[in-house]
């Protein structure tokens, strides 16, 4: 459920959300547009109706800064309650949303203002846009450069209105428990070898015969080319024999895809999915982590756009987290 889910979402509705009016102008109060309800994959009714508590709660302390009144542009709120619950042993993510019109212009193209996610998956506030695939078939995601805890939170990454970035992360989890665990320097280097070489071997297996098959009778283009193959594997095999236990066993941080000392700046945290915390206690819909994402804004909207910040009820969005 990404800035482009969210676009997505909001051309449904607004042919016939704007069926009276296509402009405002800049002193022009405006009412918020009629809610957006979207579900990919096929919530139930009941499923829906379960989440709806905490995506009212959160439309409402939104509503309460300067966003719940535009003046000059138009407001557009979306509830997006995810795909088919297909475990309901584990937490379900589901998301509010306020995608922002210039003027009421139905055709600006702006993501998500100001979006809370209910039990986010690490992917939303990790780089690249799919995680890193292992040999035990989990997923390893390098996770933003954190900065400085704001309003309590369990983690927060970026800054507000920083230039040329996706914006503000801020995370708040239940008892502050983290939703993920470190991975170890080995588990990262073996994890790259899997991508480059398969399960068993069999990705690498299959080039080696596709390259000797094509190169059959050109013997120096395909050792070349074999060589190429099974380096990258061959190199880190060789880091991990080379690692003390000590360092095998120590989180890996990130510069790039290369693993780097800790303190170096700009480096990235490996990280994997928390079983544990992303176990449903009670309910697959039970609130155990908010990411709110405040990404920039216009240049119409930046005054309000700090405004809100500074102004929204971050204790309140806090009191939604189950205990």
């Amino acid at each position: 459920m990404t800035r482009a889910w969210l676009m997505l979402a909001a051309s449904w509705a607004l042919s016939a959300t704007l069926s009276a009016q296509d402009k405002c102008g800049p002193d022009e109060q405006v009412p918020w547009w009629p809610m957006g309800e979207h579900s990919f994959g096929g919530t139930t009714a009941a499923q829906r109706a379960a989440m709806r508590p905490a995506l009212t709660s959160a439309q409402a302390l939104v509503r309460k800064t300067v966003y719940g009144t535009p003046r000059g542009y138009a407001m557009y709120p979306v509830f997006g309650y995810g795909g088919e619950v297909v475990d309901a042993t584990r937490l379900h993510e589901y998301l509010f949303g306020i995608i922002p019109y210039w003027a009421c212009n139905k055709y600006e193209e702006n993501g998500s203002y100001f979006t809370i996610y209910f039990n986010p998956d690490p992917m939303k506030w990790s780089e690249s846009d799919r995680p890193l695939p292992d040999e035990r078939g989990d997923g390893l995601y390098t996770q933003r450069i954190k900065s400085a805890p704001l309003f309590g939170s369990t983690a927060t990454f970026g800054h507000f209105q920083e230039e040329n970035t996706e914006g503000l992360y801020v995370l708040f989890t239940s008892g502050g428990e983290s939703p993920t665990l470190d991975v170890t320097q080995e588990e990262y280097l073996r994890a790259l070898i899997f991508t480059f070489e398969g399960k068993n071997q069999e990705k690498l297996k299959e080039a080696i015969a596709a390259t000797r098959q094509m190169y059959a009778n050109d013997s120096l283009g395909r050792e070349k080319t074999l060589a190429g193959l099974t380096a990258p594997g061959d190199r880190m095999r060789a880091q991990i024999a080379a690692m003390t236990p000590a360092e095998r066993a120590a989180p890996a941080w990130l510069g790039g895809t290369d693993i780097v000392p800790a303190a170096t700046i700009g480096a990235r945290a490996a990280v994997r999915r928390n079983p544990a915390f992303y176990r449903a206690r009670t309910s697959p819909f039970e609130v155990r982590a908010i990411l709110v994402h405040i990404p920039g804004a216009m240049p119409q909207l930046r005054a309000y756009h700090e405004q809100v910040y500074k102004e929204f009820d971050w204790e309140g969005l806090k009191r939604l987290l189950a205990q």
